[in-house]
């Protein structure tokens, strides 16, 4: 006769077998391509994210995610958003589009995003600045920024503009991946960058106390101009055609004020969702565009402005700037 010990043993040993097969036998889940070949769903969607079913052009074979571009969607403009250690890759055509790819190399803590006139893009990065050429999900330059590069800029020379997390602007003369040179704000922080038809620099920049204004730099020069508009903390910056100033305030504002070239008082001021961080024109002023870092998403509105609309949600990942592969230079 089995004792109740030896009888409670052999079910534990058995128990033990079967477990062991059951978790041997389990599927494994990829942490690399599958991760990266999901569909995530829309902030408040209890939907679980699905396999893409088209073929991706760079599957993820190695341990790090390297991103992945869908090769049947490419074709046409593109949006593209800063989440984090990724930037994703959206089409600009339709409402709510499913993402179509993503660049991972060289990304960390990405912020403000910048196209220059040959569809390259640029990547604010924690210290470092990638650039990639269209349709490319490597960086074929990389910039050094110690000083915390939050957006970029380029002028038609050449010559490439980080406003960064010190207060301070990093100017790179071409082929230099070194600041040549650095230009100072009153700021402890230097937001929005951009240039106008002269390369001459505009930045928006805040104190402590989250109180700023823009700076003006005259091209190849050191020194610059305060202009006078008062801002409470400011983000994205952008021109338009006509010289007038888009400028991102948050805090309790939320807004895009519109400056007409030389004024201190906005023409128009355009509400936006809580969260606003970047704004970003097309190439033809039509549309303009701001992403949105509270609920994951990209709105656009008409331009001159009306009301901002979602365009798109990138998923339950936090969004920081986006930049479009057609937008104004």
């Amino acid at each position: 006769m089995i004792s109740d010990y030896v009888r409670t043993t052999l079910a534990f040993l058995a128990f033990g077998a079967g477990l062991f097969t059951a978790t041997a036998c389990a599927p494994t889940v990829s942490t690399s391509a599958g991760v990266s070949e999901l569909q995530p769903a829309l902030p408040g969607s209890n939907a679980v994210p699905k396999p893409s079913p088209t073929i991706l052009r760079q599957p993820d074979l190695g341990p790090k995610p390297r991103g992945w571009l869908n090769t049947v969607s490419q074709p046409g403009s593109l949006i593209y958003v800063a989440a984090g250690r990724q930037v994703l890759i959206f089409s600009e055509s339709g409402f709510n589009r499913k993402q179509i790819g993503s660049i991972t190399d060289g990304v960390r803590n990405a912020y403000g995003l910048y196209v220059d006139g040959s569809r390259n893009l640029y990547v604010a990065n924690s210290s470092t600045i990638t650039a990639y050429h269209p349709g490319t999900l490597n960086p074929y330059v990389v910039y050094k920024d110690p000083a915390g590069p939050m957006y970029i800029v380029k002028n038609r020379s050449g010559w490439l503009y980080a406003a960064n997390h010190d207060g301070t602007v990093s100017e790179y003369l071409p082929g230099h991946t070194s600041p040549s040179r650095t230009l100072l704000t009153p700021g402890t922080e230097a937001d929005g960058i951009n240039v106008d038809d002269a390369s001459d620099v505009y930045v928006a920049y805040r104190d402590q106390t989250g109180m700023g204004s823009i700076k003006e730099f005259q091209a190849n020069s050191r020194n610059g101009r305060i202009l006078g508009m008062q801002l409470t903390q400011p983000q994205g910056l952008q021109l338009d055609h006509s010289g007038n100033i888009l400028v991102v305030e948050t805090g309790d504002k939320q807004v895009v004020d519109i400056f007409p070239p030389g004024s201190t008082s906005p023409s128009n001021v355009v509400q936006a969702v809580d969260g606003v961080t970047q704004v970003v024109l097309r190439e033809a002023n039509e549309n303009m565009y701001v992403s949105n870092f509270r609920n994951y998403s990209v709105y656009i509105s008409p331009y001159p402005p009306g009301e901002f609309q979602r365009k798109l949600g990138a998923g339950a990942v936090r969004v920081q700037g986006m930049a479009l592969s057609n937008e104004a230079p």
